[in-house]
């Protein structure tokens, strides 16, 4: 479900930026942005939900509703699908590349934002 995409459907797996060298490595590595490219809000990590085809353990995802990606997407859904969904701006952190994480209500998938204190409990 959390993977599908349809044909014509925008951003779907975009490049991401250039790397740089790690010293540890010498491998390179993305620069992944922290910004959504839509609206300039700044990502939040997501966790990836259990059962999801994606092998990473989050993403960065843009939250902010009024956003023009996630606001355009309830019209581009409908019009191509006839469905009531719309989709968030995402940014794998492991590679760089960009892909959309479907939703069908302004707070689905908000329980999977992993908050700055979830992490500092580890």
């Amino acid at each position: 479900m959390f993977a599908a995409r349809g044909p014509g459907a925008p951003l779907v797996g975009s490049p991401g930026p250039r790397g740089h060298e790690t010293r540890e490595t010498g491998r390179r590595m993305p620069d992944v942005p922290q910004t959504c490219r839509y609206c300039g809000s700044q990502l939040k990590k997501w966790r990836v939900p259990d059962g999801a085809s994606w092998i990473e353990e989050y993403f960065l995802v843009c939250f902010n509703d009024e956003c023009s990606y996630y606001k355009d997407g309830w019209t581009w859904m409908w019009e191509q699908y006839r469905q009531r969904a719309s989709y968030r701006f995402a940014v794998n952190p492991t590679n760089g590349t960009t892909l959309m994480i479907p939703v069908w209500s302004e707070t689905a998938t908000r329980n999977l934002i992993i908050e700055e204190r979830e992490e500092e409990d580890g």
